[in-house]
């Protein structure tokens, strides 16, 4: 499941890049930083993708027919080094600001840091997490609790990208739904260092 909904997410992407330079109304900033957010995400699709299966279909861009979707597994060092090429693209477009909902230099930059750990470059990993640090835009939040509760998820300036929803289908057995949420914290990142 996990596998069709990465690259349902990437094809969504490579359709987002091959088409978006069509639109003339937007300023080249807001382009530059749209196209950044999109290969953020295509990177983040890919590092799942790599970690949970190794060597993996590598689609750079949207194939034009079915007979071009149809190719061999891209060795794992490759589809890393593709990651680092979307992430550094990323970093250098994305606000240097605190996450506020949609990525920032800070998201690819912790993403970034968690492909060089698995890739055990240590030394490059400690100098992207010390940016992060420096940068003033993401701290340790103070309620270690409440970070896991709904209060916590809002304005926590430890969050530095989160995907948040509500499945209203699903109930604790205490009949209270139970809300979902995926979060790269500035501390899981460390920790991972």
């Amino acid at each position: 499941r996990a596998y069709n909904s990465y690259y349902r997410g990437i094809a969504q992407c490579n359709n987002f890049l091959a088409n978006v330079d069509k639109v003339t109304t937007v300023s080249d900033e807001k382009m530059n930083v749209a196209k950044g957010e999109v290969r953020f995400l295509r990177a983040l699709f890919y590092f799942e993708l790599a970690n949970m299966f190794g060597d993996v279909i590598l689609y750079k861009e949207q194939p034009a027919t079915v007979a071009e979707s149809q190719i061999a597994k891209s060795p794992r060092a490759e589809v890393l080094s593709f990651i680092h090429e979307d992430l550094d693209f990323a970093i250098s477009v994305l606000p240097d600001e605190a996450y506020t909902g949609h990525a920032v230099k800070g998201s690819a930059m912790g993403i970034k840091a968690r492909v060089l750990m698995t890739e055990e470059k240590w030394t490059e990993a400690v100098s992207v997490l010390e940016q992060i640090m420096n940068s003033g835009n993401f701290s340790i939040y103070g309620d270690y609790r409440s970070m896991f509760l709904n209060e916590g998820q809002q304005n926590n300036p430890e969050i530095m990208f989160s995907c948040q929803y509500l499945s209203p289908e699903a109930h604790s057995v205490y009949g209270m739904n139970i809300e979902y949420t995926k979060h790269i914290f500035l501390t899981k990142t460390l920790k991972d260092a």
